[in-house]
């Protein structure tokens, strides 16, 4: 199998304050602590492909699972792009330093995140938790009605996104 075969939705309908109560009591905290420490979340452009392949390359290593050329990344910004389908989210220490990034896709009422990762010192920071709030909020925001974690490959990650609410799907 190549792609997983379940993942986990999220229903945007509720109000902001309903969802950030659906995040686990450890999620909100993390998401909280990398704010507190200055972590910031900048909704990047094609200017910051290279940094989000960067750290998806190091979360792929880290991982053990297989992504393509960072040209492959460009080729899905370049295709939905123009449509405004597409969001890069970013990641930063309070120094700059990116740490993670998602790549969000639109279709229709649902956001879909295909493509995500952390470096160490986005893990060690917290960072992608306020990230992967911030992309659910701001979704919402947009007028999703869905947000589509986009796969459940293995138990650590299920239990990761787990946290942020919603349901399984298969």
């Amino acid at each position: 199998a190549i792609q997983p075969s379940s993942t986990r939705l999220i229903d945007l309908r509720a109000d902001e304050g309903a969802l950030w109560g659906d995040l686990r009591k450890k999620w909100r905290q993390y998401a909280n602590r990398a704010r507190t420490a200055g972590v910031t979340v900048e909704d990047a452009g094609a200017e910051a492909i290279a940094t989000f392949y960067a750290i998806y390359r190091e979360t792929a290593q880290r991982a053990g699972f297989l992504i393509r050329t960072e040209t492959a990344y460009r080729h899905v910004w370049e295709a939905f792009q123009p449509h405004g389908l597409v969001r890069l989210l970013v990641a930063r220490l309070a120094g700059g330093e990116p740490v993670a990034a998602l790549m969000l896709i639109r279709c229709g009422s649902r956001v879909v995140e295909p493509y995500g990762g952390m470096t160490a010192a986005g893990a060690d920071s917290r960072a992608h938790y306020l990230l992967k709030w911030e992309a659910i909020r701001s979704a919402r925001a947009a007028g999703a009605a869905t947000y589509d974690l986009w796969g459940l490959a293995n138990p650590g990650i299920a239990h990761f996104k787990a946290g942020f609410g919603g349901r399984e799907v298969r």
